[in-house]
């Protein structure tokens, strides 16, 4: 049976730091507007059942 290792880069040769810097710069972008949005239909769901309930 093969073993399995798992590895995890920690460093970033100096050619591709640049499109590193991008790619988290656009997640970040995405994500938090999105969570954002999230979170708000959530709480929407949440004080609508919970008007139902009384």
């Amino acid at each position: 049976m093969p073993s399995m290792s798992l590895s995890i880069q920690i460093s970033v040769a100096d050619e591709d730091q640049p499109q590193v810097y991008a790619i988290i710069s656009m997640i970040s972008y995405v994500m938090i507007p999105l969570g954002a949005l999230i979170a708000e239909y959530m709480e929407y769901i949440f004080l609508y059942i919970e008007y139902l309930e009384f």
